[in-house]
């Protein structure tokens, strides 16, 4: 198994290729609805954000057909170190700019 090991900011990403089935099937990662030309379920468009405790912080799962939306993700990383720093909950548009 080949896993690729992409850098945002200062966080370390690891991109699964497709044929990690073992990984695939633990963490839900097909998509029984789409399906490819040979009937076989096509994977997900999964993020998962483990913190430096070693707890997922978060999870996104994005059907195969859509892909993913890296402001999106950068969002959630942001949103989610302002909470951890100081325990405030941020609005869905910019974390940096509006706390509730």
């Amino acid at each position: 198994m080949f896993v690729q090991l992409c850098i945002l900011g200062n966080a370390y990403i690891a991109m699964l290729p497709e044929d990690c089935c073992l990984i695939l099937c633990r963490y839900g990662m097909l998509d029984p609805n789409n399906l490819d030309l040979e009937n076989l379920p096509l994977t997900i468009r999964a993020v998962f954000i483990i913190g430096p405790d070693k707890k997922l912080k978060l999870s996104l799962n994005y059907p195969a057909s859509v892909g993913r939306n890296m402001d999106e993700i950068v969002r959630c990383v942001d949103a989610l170190q302002l909470s951890a720093k100081h325990s405030v909950v941020s609005s869905c548009m910019d974390a940096s700019l509006s706390l509730l």
